[in-house]
């Protein structure tokens, strides 16, 4: 779809606004997966960018209206910012550069870097639970016989393990994300719930070699 039915108005607009906007500049970017450009305002300090476009509707447009919506990060997974909702107002381009971006200032700026900071805090909290995870999982695989890990799923949420089947009962499990300290569990055999960090460290305390599954799984229902 066409994102502008006039380009190189809207970056113009957006250019002057950018000179009242302290740390901003207006910038158009081709986005990589259709190929159409966008307009943007962006403060490269503060990691800020507003997406300047047209609305949809072709009254919307006659009335010389522009939306404004403050975007978040990139994530990994995009349900890494499930629950965050994207700050945007609406202003008419008929107005003074000047007051536009007083507008900008006091109407979108305050809630748009409220609602950033705290997406940033979850996706280095998401981020840093997602590494914990991985690291558990690695040292659960060098406890099992013939342990061997990997990341799989979307974007590497998914821990997955296989050892020796001759050892134990079962030959794979999977580890789920969790907010819990004990993490889901799934075998062929049911589903568990695993204290990854309690393991890791009686392993560490007592130097135990290789161990069966079974010994390591409780089930949550019991």
């Amino acid at each position: 779809m066409a994102w502008y039915e006039d380009l190189p108005a809207v970056y113009a607009l957006a250019d002057q606004i950018a000179e009242h906007l302290k740390g901003f500049e207006a910038r158009q970017v081709v986005n990589p997966v259709d190929g159409y450009p966008r307009v943007y305002l962006v403060h490269p300090s503060d990691d800020l960018h507003i997406l300047v476009i047209e609305p949809t509707a072709r009254r919307e447009r006659a009335a010389g209206r522009l939306i404004l919506l403050g975007c978040l990060p990139p994530t990994r997974a995009a349900y890494d910012l499930r629950g965050f909702w994207t700050p945007s107002i609406t202003i008419g381009r008929g107005r003074d550069p000047r007051a536009l971006a007083g507008d900008i200032s006091r109407r979108l700026l305050p809630t748009y870097r409220h609602v950033l900071r705290s997406a940033v805090a979850h996706i280095d909290a998401k981020g840093a639970q997602r590494l914990t995870q991985q690291v558990m999982a690695e040292r659960l695989a060098q406890l099992l016989p013939s342990g061997h890990h990997e990341a799989t799923g979307w974007n590497d949420e998914l821990q997955r393990i296989t050892w020796d089947t001759s050892a134990v009962v079962s030959g794979h499990l999977e580890i789920r994300p969790s907010q819990s300290a004990e993490i889901a569990v799934t075998t062929r055999s049911g589903a568990f719930l695993l204290d990854l960090a309690a393991l890791i460290t009686r392993h560490n305390e007592y130097d135990a070699g290789p161990v069966a599954l079974d010994e390591l799984l409780h089930d949550p229902t019991a």
